[in-house]
């Protein structure tokens, strides 16, 4: 089971750019769009954002990284006038089937890993300028045929000061019980983050900056710009430290259409290829 877990953390520090053999295997709770830190709308990565949607929104989203390693979700965003707005989102990752070999090199039956994900966030404005929020995470595991399953919560803070163009942001995310995968406990990656984004040219131009850090990694830098064409179209390009492989660029391109939007996004990871994410949302809103 040990060698399992090993592979496991070997694989995702291939394909997310950073050494996470020595750490633990709850890394994918570290996944993030690349843009989110230019996101207008409600995000999980902050759920008090919820509490400033103003429609509903479904979304679903499909990402293909390196080593074949798919992850996709659904989500629901819900906002009312008087309690706030709530988002759920389930999230499943799946690593393509391995051949387990025993001691001795020998090879036996294939085996994979998956990780499912169930978020509940719930946002509200407390006062014009500032908005806070709450999320609720159930995790649960599967390696071969052992699984383990715990839960953790998320809190976040949005601020808009007088300057409207501007807003701050910090949450601080995965605080809970730790997993245990028989008889091996392993921590929850505890992470800061923090940002700031601004609105200019007649609200075409975003561009924002962030900063995370998680309890067993380094402080890393995101910044992002989007542009806005025609309100019909959105170019996007983001950059983030701390990736040992690639130099740490990403692009999105994004279209709108009446309520309907697409969005594309690469990260190169240089020699290794490129990921790939695509999200199709409908929200519930009046055509600008």
């Amino acid at each position: 089971m040990k060698k399992s877990i090993i592979i496991f953390l070997v694989f995702c520090g291939i394909v997310f750019g950073e050494d996470y053999t020595a750490t633990n295997p709850l890394q994918f709770l570290k996944i993030k769009d690349p843009f989110s830190y230019v996101s207008t709308y409600p995000s999980f990565e902050n759920p008090s954002s919820f509490g400033r949607a103003g429609f509903k929104e479904i979304s679903l989203s499909y990402n293909s990284y390196l080593a074949g390693i798919d992850i996709s979700s659904i989500s629901y965003v819900h906002p009312t006038e008087e309690l706030g707005g709530f988002g759920i989102n389930l999230l499943y990752l799946k690593t393509p089937d391995t051949i387990r070999t025993r001691d001795g090199g020998v090879k036996d039956e294939k085996f994979s890993c998956s990780d499912m994900l169930l978020t509940i966030g719930y946002g509200k404005k407390i006062s014009q300028g500032i908005a806070i929020g709450s999320s609720f995470k159930f995790i649960r595991e599967k390696i071969d045929k052992d699984s383990a399953n715990t839960f953790c919560f998320d809190f976040g803070m949005q601020y808009k000061p007088f300057i409207k163009d501007i807003t701050i942001g910090l949450c601080a995310s995965n605080f809970g019980k730790s997993i245990k995968y028989i008889d091996e406990k392993e921590d929850l990656p505890i992470t800061i983050k923090g940002g700031i984004s601004i609105n200019s040219l007649e609200n075409t131009l975003t561009t924002s900056i962030g900063l995370d850090k998680s309890i067993d990694s380094p402080v890393i830098l995101h910044l992002g710009v989007c542009h806005k064409l025609m309100n019909r179209i959105f170019l996007r390009a983001g950059y983030s430290t701390g990736q040992d492989v690639g130099i740490g660029l990403s692009f999105g391109l994004g279209f709108k259409l009446s309520r309907y939007f697409l969005d594309v996004s690469c990260l190169p990871f240089g020699e290794l290829g490129n990921t790939i994410s695509c999200s199709f949302s409908i929200k519930f809103i009046e055509e600008e």
